[in-house]
C-alpha cells in the first residue's frame, strides 16, 4: 500500500521520464543520511572547537598588550608625579627661608607664638596661608618690578 505522497513521486517521474528516487522514509536511506548528518555535525564541531580555540589565544595576547600598555602608562605617570612632587618640594624649600619675610598681619597681638625666623613656627593654618599668600605675593612682585635705574 503506497501513500498519496509515493503515488505522486511516481507520476512525476513518468511525466518527466527520470528513474524513480527510492523514497527517502526508509530504514537505509534514513540511516545513512543520520550517519552523513553525525559525520558533519562532528566535523563542523570540531572546526568550532578550533575557532574558539584560537580566540582564546588571541584574546590572551591582546590582554597581555593591553597590561603591558597599562603598566607602561602607569610607570610613566609615576615618573611625572615624583618630578611634580620634587618640584614641590624644591618651592617649598624655597618658601621655608630663602625669602625675607615679615610676621603676618593678623599676628599682631600674639608675638609669643610667632619667633623672629624667616619662618614663624607653631602657626594655625589660617596663619601659615597667609604667611605662604604674602610670602609668595612678595616674591612675583619682585620679579615683576624692573630694577632700579642709576640717575
Amino acid at each position: 500500500m503506497s501513500t498519496l505522497i509515493d503515488q505522486l513521486e511516481e507520476m512525476r517521474a513518468r511525466i518527466n521520464a527520470t528513474p524513480l528516487i527510492p523514497n527517502n522514509r526508509s530504514p537505509a536511506v534514513l540511516g545513512g543520511q543520520l550517519k552523513q548528518m553525525r559525520s558533519r555535525v562532528a566535523e563542523l564541531a570540531k572546526l568550532e572547537g578550533q575557532l574558539v580555540s584560537d580566540l582564546g589565544s588571541t584574546l590572551q595576547e591582546l590582554d597581555d598588550l593591553i597590561l603591558h600598555e597599562v603598566r607602561t602608562i602607569s610607570a610613566e605617570h609615576e615618573a611625572r608625579r615624583a618630578s611634580l612632587l620634587s618640584a614641590l618640594q624644591s618651592l617649598a624649600m624655597k618658601l621655608d627661608g630663602s625669602f625675607p619675610t615679615s610676621p603676618p598681619a593678623s599676628s599682631s597681638g600674639g608675638s609669643d607664638a610667632i619667633t623672629q625666623d624667616r619662618q614663624p613656627q607653631y602657626l594655625s593654618d589660617a596663619q601659615r596661608q597667609e604667611w605662604l599668600r604674602d610670602t609668595l605675593t612678595r616674591h612675583l612682585q619682585s620679579e615683576r618690578l624692573p630694577a632700579p635705574s642709576a640717575r
